[in-house]
């Protein structure tokens, strides 16, 4: 189960929102060069036992190595996002509702706010494993992993990242991998509270 909160703002006073930073164009080179590292090393240590989200040492290493290894503006990609049929598409996908779905294309058609979608599954045993997206005081999302990638609005306001925080796990922690620009990428094993920050283009 999908839930999502967003910070309430009262109609009577005005919040003043930084300018969404502009997207920058992104090296097509690049992404073949670390693709073609990350799956090396999936083949190499599979991140895991299959089906089961006991990890060793080495798999635990692993991951932080494959995602220590790409460019932080390749890990959340670029999307058209001032387009208003891929903003369309989008929007449903950060699970607000009708009206604040609609403030939303307000703010990114105002230039006062950015769009991304991360797509995010569950790279191990799928036994309910659950994180807490988030970008600012804006934007929570608690989202429980499934065995495909599932895409995952998130706005941003003004300069920062978004969070992944560990929130549920039955093992060792949250094995979760993004579908990325360089390819699939693991995210360092999360233990429950613990975040990472993914830098947006």
């Amino acid at each position: 189960m999908n839930e999502t909160v967003m910070k309430e703002v009262k109609p009577e006073k005005e919040i003043k929102k930084e300018p969404a930073k502009k997207q920058k164009p992104i090296d097509k080179a690049k992404p073949i060069v670390f693709a073609a590292l990350v799956i090396g090393i999936i083949a190499t240590y599979q991140f895991g036992v299959v089906g089961s989200d006991a990890l060793t040492a080495d798999a635990i290493s692993a991951r932080a190595a494959a995602f220590n290894s790409v460019p932080p503006e390749l890990i959340v990609g670029s999307i058209d996002y001032l387009n208003p049929a891929v903003l369309s598409e989008t929007l449903p996908l950060t699970g607000l509702d009708s009206s604040s779905q609609n403030q939303l294309r307000t703010d990114v058609q105002a230039g006062n706010a950015a769009l991304h979608v991360l797509h995010m599954f569950d790279d191990s045993s799928v036994d309910g494993d659950t994180v807490l997206v988030s970008s600012g005081s804006d934007f929570k999302r608690v989202v429980m992993l499934t065995a495909t990638p599932q895409p995952i609005g998130v706005p941003s306001y003004g300069a920062g990242a978004i969070t992944v925080t560990g929130l549920r796990s039955e093992m060792d922690g949250v094995t979760a991998s993004l579908v990325t620009p360089a390819g699939v990428l693991p995210l360092p094993l999360l233990a429950l509270g613990e975040s990472i920050s993914l830098a947006t283009p």
